[in-house]
Formats: C-alpha cells, sequence, structure tokens
C-alpha cells in the first residue's frame, strides 16, 4: 500500500524519464546493472523518488537478485549524500533543515544512541530515505555507525519492493498496480516480507516515540 501511494503521489514525468532510463540499462546487458546502479545512487543523492527503480530492479532482476542491487545501490547514494551533508552541502542543509524541531530531536538522540536511532529511523516508512541521508550527516553519528545502521535498517523496506516489483508484467505497469501472477513461493515470500516490515516499523515508531518522550 505504502509503494502505491508513493506511485500515485509521484510526478509522472520523473516516473517516466526513470522508467526510460531503466529499458536503456536493461538492453546493455551485464553492462547494464552498472548503470542501473549509477541511476539510482543519482537518484538517491538528487532526492528524487527511488522507488520505481526498486520496483523495476525487481521486475528485471528478481526479488532476491534485484534485492542485492538495490541495497548496494541505495546504500551508496545514502553514503554519498551523508558525506555532501558534512562538506560542501553542510550550509545548505543547515539552512533547511536545522532549525526544525524533528532535526533537534535526531541529533540530541543520536548524541546517546547514535547508530541504534540511525537503524530505528531506517525502519520507519513515515521517515523519507533521501532526506534522511543529508539529514544525518549533519548529527554526530559516525560514518561507521551510519553505514552499518542504514545496511541493515534498510533491507525489510528493499525485499518489499523489489517483491511488489517481480510480481508486474513490465516497466509500463511500474505505477499502475500490481498484477495476480506468481507462485505459491513468491507470495509467501512477499507475505512475510510485508509482515516483517510492518512489525519492524510499529516497533521503530514506538522506539522512536520513547526516545521522543525522553
Amino acid at each position: 500500500m505504502l509503494a502505491v501511494g508513493v506511485l500515485i503521489a509521484m510526478q509522472s514525468t520523473v516516473r517516466d524519464w526513470l522508467l526510460s532510463a531503466v529499458a536503456l540499462a536493461q538492453s546493455l546487458g551485464t553492462i547494464g546493472l552498472l548503470v542501473f546502479a549509477l541511476l539510482y545512487v543519482a537518484t538517491t543523492v538528487l532526492a528524487l523518488p527511488a522507488s520505481p527503480l526498486s520496483l523495476a530492479a525487481g521486475l528485471l532482476y528478481g526479488p532476491y537478485q534485484g534485492g542485492v542491487l538495490v541495497f548496494a545501490s541505495s546504500l551508496g547514494g545514502a553514503v554519498a549524500a551523508f558525506v555532501l551533508a558534512r562538506s560542501w552541502l553542510r550550509p545548505w542543509v543547515e539552512s533547511r533543515y536545522g532549525d526544525s524541531m524533528a532535526f533537534r530531536i535526531i541529533a540530541e538522540r543520536t548524541k546517546a544512541q547514535g547508530a541504534k536511532l540511525v537503524f530505528l529511523l531506517r525502519l520507519s516508512p513515515l521517515v523519507p530515505f533521501s532526506i534522511l541521508n543529508y539529514v544525518l550527516g549533519l548529527t554526530s553519528v559516525s560514518l561507521r555507525g551510519y553505514v552499518v545502521a542504514s545496511a541493515l535498517g534498510t533491507v525489510p523496506g528493499i525485499l518489499l519492493y523489489t517483491h511488489l516489483g517481480a510480481s508486474l508484467n513490465s516497466l509500463g505497469d511500474v505505477g499502475k498496480g500490481i498484477s495476480v501472477e506468481g507462485g505459491w513461493l513468491f507470495w509467501t515470500g512477499l507475505a512475510a516480507t510485508l509482515f516483517a516490515t510492518l512489525v519492524l516499523g510499529r516497533w521503530s515508531a514506538q522506539a522512536l516515540r520513547g526516545a521522543e518522550e525522553a
């Protein structure tokens, strides 16, 4: 539901451009994997919606190989945005988000919880992935802790998106709906991933609420 909602709200021009680039990457064979990864990194750094790419990866490469591709690409983009926020783009990020209550809470809690809070934020479906990359760059969390926590926290969501993408029939279906085709093993995996995502998301929301109250 989250994936479909994001796709409906997303600007169609951005989606169409991304899917055209994905189609080009697919036509390049093995080299297309690298092109896809670079496209995903650029999309993450530019804070564009990456959900169509995650769905496309599931469609083109399967839920697990596509999941590995999205995992590596999204983590690369997240690290790039984090480093930019701590260097060249720091003044801009501070002017954009530094005065918000949400940032002050995150900055304060990372002093005590560090990577644990990053992990919880990554699990929460309500926290924008791309924006969080830049906001966390202003906090005291270490680069190593950020990378490890981000890597672990993004796995459930990535598997959910790639499983959804694997149920589509073509790139043209991305953003238009989910088909009902697929074997029992696929749908069992999707149901398990969705359940894990919901449980972990609820758990992280409760933990974050407790940290905010503290």
